[in-house]
């Protein structure tokens, strides 16, 4: 049996109500970020080396400070008596609440290398004129986007509740 405090077997084994943690990311939203992709990928005839250098990677300096700074705001609250009494009566205690988190941070990252590849001419390299593929893989890229701008929002949404949670149960000690 893993321990608690390993992310790999939370992300892909016991993650959120003993299933995985990839069910974070798995829900409707999911399906209107792929809509969004293919539809992106249709209608944007830019190249994904164009797309990348024009505006994705430069916005993504943004999301990524973003996103970390929040992630520092959310690890102090996660060390409060307070969030630990609300983890402990959550089902998946303090490892789930850490671990969503990370997933969030490994998203952000895993989407960085996407698109720094993209900027890099990697998939036009490999993929050429190969439109099938080359359609996928763009479809691939903006769902990540829509993807990460959830998580994004989730990680200053997430840290804004368990800050209105700890003040709630302060109030009550």
């Amino acid at each position: 049996m893993k321990p608690p405090f390993d992310f790999w077997h939370w992300l892909f084994v016991s993650g959120p109500q003993k299933g995985s943690g990839v069910r974070k990311l798995l829900n409707i939203w999911s399906a209107v970020f792929l809509l969004a992709g293919i539809l992106a990928a249709a209608l944007i005839e830019k190249t994904l080396e164009d797309a990348s250098r024009a505006v994705l990677l430069p916005l993504a300096g943004v999301l990524v400070g973003l996103s970390f700074a929040w992630s520092g705001n959310a690890q102090a609250l996660l060390q409060t008596p307070e969030v630990e009494l609300l983890a402990s009566e959550h089902p998946g205690g303090l490892p789930d609440f850490v671990h969503t988190f990370q997933l969030a941070v490994l998203l952000i990252l895993l989407t960085l290398v996407a698109w720094a590849l993209a900027g890099l001419g990697v998939y036009e390299a490999y993929l050429g004129e190969s439109p099938g593929p080359y359609f996928f893989c763009k479809t691939l890229l903006y769902f990540l986007v829509g993807l990460t701008l959830r998580e994004c929002w989730q990680v200053i949404l997430g840290t804004n509740q368990l800050l209105l949670r700890r003040a709630q149960l302060g109030r009550r000690n």
